[in-house]
């Protein structure tokens, strides 16, 4: 199909894009190699997404909303692989976002997932508790939006996860229970519901409590 062909490559690499020097035109081409990425974990097309963010952010470097968006494909990408680097690379770009913008509860967000999954997979326990204070300043300063509790959220189960704890997991389900009764449709919040209570199963050694949720 062309989605495993070499559709991406004619996106990245043809006359018009690499002739373009539209913001708005490279912004459509990192959206449309992050919406490929996301659906076929293609390597090659993280890297183009990737170069198309970046040539996207230096006609525009003012735009802290677009700094974000490359801050949250990073995060996503770095949570699925697991990859630190590409963590890191995630909360470099929420600090240049922040530092044209303080005003979006968001980029506090990500920064403080981020942080805590390089504090998780590290072993770096001050940094998951970093996280885990940016993430709560981000509801304190918008608590109507579902995303935001979802991040805090994920950052008590990192700290469940470092210490072996249901407790903290239990927290975090609350976290994402606050989110959905701003907004039920949510469906990251109610996934990550499900995906923390097979957390605290295996924990516990109690498939049930798992399965219960799912």
């Amino acid at each position: 199909t062309r989605l495993q062909g070499d559709w991406s490559s004619d996106v990245c690499s043809s006359d018009l894009a690499l002739k373009s020097n539209s913001y708005d035109s490279w912004k459509n081409l990192s959206n449309a190699m992050e919406f490929l990425y996301e659906r076929t974990h293609d390597e090659d097309h993280f890297v183009q997404a990737n170069e198309c963010f970046n040539t996207a952010i230096q006609l525009s470097p003012l735009d802290a909303s677009f700094w974000l968006e490359w801050a949250r494909f990073l995060a996503k990408s770095g949570k699925v692989t697991e990859d630190a680097k590409r963590l890191r690379l995630a909360v470099e770009k929420c600090k240049k976002a922040y530092e044209i913008d303080t005003s979006l509860p968001e980029i506090l967000a990500c920064w403080g997932e981020s942080l805590s999954l390089i504090g998780e997979y590290g072993e770096h326990i001050e940094l998951i508790h970093e996280g885990n204070n940016k993430a709560t300043e981000a509801t304190e300063m918008d608590p109507s939006n579902p995303e935001l509790f979802r991040a805090l959220g994920e950052t008590l189960n990192s700290l469940g996860r470092y210490f072996e704890d249901a407790d903290y997991h239990y927290q975090a389900v609350e976290k994402f229970q606050a989110g959905l009764s701003i907004d039920r449709s949510k469906h990251a919040l109610w996934f990550a519901i499900g995906s923390t209570y097979t957390q605290v199963g295996k924990l516990l050694q109690d498939p049930e409590i798992g399965r219960a949720h799912v």
